[in-house]
């Protein structure tokens, strides 16, 4: 159910731009979305798996970009119906995120305050 977008143009840039501040300069963007009419659907608790398969294919072009050497940053800072409408994507698109993808500078580092904690692995584990 996967739909990605290509923002490859300096209009198509120049566009998301006006709607978040998250792509930090990179030439090139995704908007991973989904398609409600093509997800997954499981009647338990009305899950639809839309923003998980999304997500899941987000994470694989992350890690493809970073083995083809260049640095991404996975972005939700937007709003989803001004990113719909901005893009004249139908109701049934649902962006998930946004991918902006270039060459990490030299001095690039984690933002500290949510990058740096590391927890011991029982701090959040738990055997059943």
């Amino acid at each position: 159910p996967q739909k990605i977008y290509v923002l490859k143009s300096e209009e198509a840039m120049a566009k998301v731009r006006t709607l978040t501040n998250a792509t930090y300069g990179a030439p090139l963007a995704f908007i991973i979305a989904y398609d409600e009419r093509e997800t997954w659907k499981l009647g338990v608790d009305h899950y639809d798996a839309g923003v998980t398969d999304a997500t899941i294919v987000g994470t694989h072009m992350m890690l493809e970009a970073w083995n083809i050497g260049l640095g991404s940053c996975w972005a939700r800072m937007f709003s989803e119906r001004k990113m719909r409408k901005l893009f004249d994507l139908p109701d049934y698109i649902h962006p998930v995120a946004l991918l902006a993808v270039g060459y990490p500078s030299a001095d690039s580092v984690p933002y500290a305050p949510w990058h740096n904690v590391f927890k011991n692995v029982e701090e959040f584990t738990e055997v059943l």
